[in-house]
């Protein structure tokens, strides 16, 4: 309709304006009833007596009729204009500067770049608003490099002209340089800057905040800040989201705390930028405290501040807040949807993000993604594929954290087959390039126990960083290869890439599998060296390391000093006190562990447990074990089961630990049957050693302790006949007893060795030689 508007208007300016003319209509009179229209923002009636009339206007009258259109942001109708303006160029042709920009303005504002440059182009003269006007334009629309041109060819004609750039110009550069992510072209500006002298302007400092921030250089951001002499909510805003987008949530509230004591009123804008950081870090009390300043300063009707209100409590957990924010919503828009769909799953209830998702007036991708995301974090997989197959039908646009969440699903079900589907699915896609995609195929291979396939796609990757290395690493631990995966830990480093956090506390409990304790002691010299030994799971990773290496002194020393004491530094001392047969050192400190208000997890029951069974403390064990579920309300484990038939074996009470056994609420299983066959092998019971052996080879013949140790109570016994029957049973399944292995630690490198004329070893004949003499 706007085109064929556009026309009839064109077509009647020439055959009208022969009417006018006839008429006597008087231009100034005319073109003061179109400028007084204009005012009243009463477009649609000024374009039409324009076209009807088809007489000229004055240049005035154009501006007027242009700065309308920019207003309504009406593409269409500024274009009537620019025809009209061509059709009378005669009335415009001398010192039209100042109509072009404006047409110049239209263009871009309305989002025409290609009719804006051409006009640019064209134009006679050029002023700072010509260029700066284009200059912005191309920032604005995503065109950085193009702005970025524009104004190195404004630098040029400054020789020759007496153009300079204004404020608002480096501030539309330095826009064209943060979202570029460039620091260096960002750097260059901010020294154009202060060349000119006006670093200190206000408006020119908050744009190289914002680009130094943007840019991932969050100290020249607050050096910038820290100088400036006047700073306003924008300075304080863009600050407090460099440090938010940076993930230093801590920083983020402290600048938000030092901005209302230094008296600067936030805007919508900032609490829009905060509540996300305390969204992340999950802190709710400060979260309300931020949702009481919204309501001191008046912005809870705000859109964007209760879509954000809604997320951050839907992320700390207060659901019920969450829900009563969106049910009270002034303007319920998709984002919140996306939230509340989030925040349910994330906290477990799926029904209800299920509800939610199939009640949405409209999804976008991320409502299909936080539902995808809701059914393989709570290990639906079946459900979360079913999800991903609906939205390749409905076409919905798949980013990686789609493919990463399939993926997941995949793996947390153990499917290989449903992974190799899914992998296929990645490569049609394009998405097998993509680092984080990669990253979780080798995961899923790991967790599938198909490591030649995850070594296989990690070779392949165009580009690997930390999270790819640390995959790998980690994929080789858990499938058994703890060589290997030093050897690939090692091999990261020599390419260049330096391990973080996760790497460090995934590297460390494979030094303390092996027990190479040098290789653990180099580690923790990287640890320190890379500043990450106050990182609480790294912490705790050292803990274990030193305490399975035998280092129990180290181990308390760094428990003693740790910034902060969770659970799982509490239960990693306490397993190393149980490891080590230090008993009473492991219940006093899970003593202190409830003293402090931290409450135990299922593996820390099992470390007390364990640790009261080589003390032998059986009633102290039967409290724990009673404390799990009365207490804690923790649900024990086949593990727990086990321990407790342990302890009571160790202690001589076999008969009491088979009962212990029967009266359990679930099937035992081989880890059960097999502590009470282990308790009956050191007390040489035969007939509970029978019954318990019989229960394993039930459940699974080819176990060969389980042949051993009955085997072992016949020797110790003198029951000879009965060892040669269970000889011929293992001949029969085909049982063979595994080779054992050892290894040793020489100059920080790990020599693995197997029993029975293992040959691998590359220095097996120097070694053999070594022995003969």
């Amino acid at each position: 309709m706007a085109t064929v508007s556009t026309t009839a208007r064109n077509v009647a300016t020439g055959t009208l304006n022969r009417q006018a003319r006839q008429a006597g209509i008087l231009t100034p009179k005319f073109s003061e009833k179109v400028r007084r229209l204009c005012k009243h923002n009463r477009l649609k009636e000024a374009l039409d007596i324009l076209c009807f009339t088809g007489q000229p206007v004055d240049k005035s009258t154009y501006v007027s009729l242009l700065q309308c259109c920019i207003e309504k942001k009406s593409l269409s109708d500024g274009k009537s204009v620019h025809t009209h303006m061509l059709s009378n160029k005669d009335s415009i042709r001398h010192n039209n500067t100042f109509l072009l920009n404006t047409l110049l303005n239209m263009y871009a504002k309305c989002g025409s770049l290609a009719d804006a440059r051409n006009v640019f182009d064209k134009m006679p003269e050029r002023d700072v608003f010509s260029w700066t006007v284009m200059i912005a334009a191309y920032a604005k629309h995503g065109f950085g490099r193009d702005s970025l041109a524009l104004f190195r060819e404004m630098k040029e004609e400054e020789g020759t002209t007496s153009i300079q750039p204004s404020r608002f110009t480096f501030a539309s550069v330095l826009s064209a340089c943060a979202n570029l992510g460039d620091l260096q072209e960002g750097i260059r500006i901010h020294h154009e800057i202060i060349r000119f002298g006006i670093e200190i302007d206000i408006f020119v400092a908050n744009g190289i905040i914002d680009m130094y921030v943007k840019c991932g250089s969050i100290e020249n951001g607050r050096d910038v800040f820290d100088k400036m002499p006047q700073r306003d909510v924008v300075s304080w805003t863009s600050m407090i989201a460099g440090y938010a987008r940076n993930g230093d949530c801590v920083e983020t509230l402290k600048l938000f705390r030092q901005m209302l004591v230094e008296g600067v009123v936030p805007d919508a804008k900032t609490f829009s930028t905060v509540l996300p950081a305390i969204a992340d870090m999950a802190a709710l009390e400060q979260g309300m405290w931020i949702h009481r300043e919204v309501i001191k300063w008046g912005f809870q009707a705000d859109v964007f501040v209760q879509s954000a209100l809604v997320d951050m409590y839907a992320k700390c957990g207060n659901i019920e807040n969450a829900h009563d924010l969106f049910v009270n919503m002034s303007q319920q828009n998709v984002v919140t949807w996306n939230s509340m769909i989030s925040g349910y799953a994330q906290h477990g209830n799926l029904d209800k993000s299920v509800k939610l998702f199939q009640q949405m007036p409209e999804r976008d991708s991320v409502s299909w993604l936080s539902m995808l995301a809701g059914y393989a974090q709570n290990g639906h997989g079946e459900e979360a594929l079913k999800l991903f197959k609906q939205m390749l039908l409905a076409g919905v646009e798949l980013s990686s954290k789609a493919y990463i969440n399939v993926i997941t699903a995949c793996a947390n079900m153990a499917s290989l087959e449903k992974g190799f589907s899914i992998h296929e699915e990645i490569i049609r896609s394009g998405f097998q390039y993509d680092v984080f995609v990669g990253s979780a195929l080798v995961g899923l291979y790991a967790k599938c126990s198909s490591i030649d396939n995850a070594r296989l796609v990690f070779d392949k990757m165009l580009q690997r960083d930390v999270v790819s290395w640390t995959a790998m690493i980690v994929g080789y631990y858990q499938n058994g290869y703890s060589l290997e995966a030093l050897r690939l830990f090692q091999q990261m480093q020599q390419e260049g890439l330096k391990p973080d956090s996760n790497t460090f506390a995934s590297v460390l409990p494979i030094c303390a599998n092996l027990a190479a304790l040098e290789q653990g002691i180099q580690i923790h010299q990287q640890i320190v060296r890379s500043g990450f030994q106050s990182d609480v799971f790294v912490e705790s990773a050292l803990v274990d390391m030193y305490a399975k290496c035998g280092r129990i002194d180290k181990a308390r020393n760094l428990f003693d000093r740790l910034h902060q004491r969770n659970v799982v530094s509490w239960t990693t001392m306490i397993v190393g006190y149980a490891m080590h047969g230090f008993g009473k050192e492991a219940i006093d400190l899970f003593e202190q562990m409830e003293e402090s208000g931290v409450n135990p997890n299922h593996v820390t029951f099992l470390g007390v447990l364990s640790a009261c069974c080589h003390a032998g403390l059986v009633e102290m064990g039967r409290r724990c074990f009673n404390h799990m579920s009365q207490r804690y309300h923790i649900k024990p484990a086949m593990e727990h089961y086990g321990c407790m038939v342990d302890l009571l074996g160790r202690a001589g009470q076999v008969d009491e630990a088979r009962d212990f056994i029967n009266r359990m609420p679930i099937k035992p299983d081989a880890t059960v049957w097999g502590s009470l066959l282990g308790a009956c092998r050191m007390q040489n019971n035969i007939e509970v050693g029978e019954l318990a052996a019989e229960h394993l080879f039930e459940l699974n013949p080819k176990d060969t302790a389980a042949y051993v140790l009955l085997s072992n109570i016949y020797a110790a016994t003198g029951r000879w006949d009965d060892i040669q029957k269970v000889r011929q049973m293992m001949k029969d399944m085909k049982v063979e007893k595994m080779p054992g292995c050892s290894w040793i630690e020489i100059n920080k490198q790990v020599h693995a060795f197997l029993v029975g004329g293992d040959i691998s070893h590359p220095q097996t004949l120097e070694n053999n030689t070594m022995l003969g003499r």
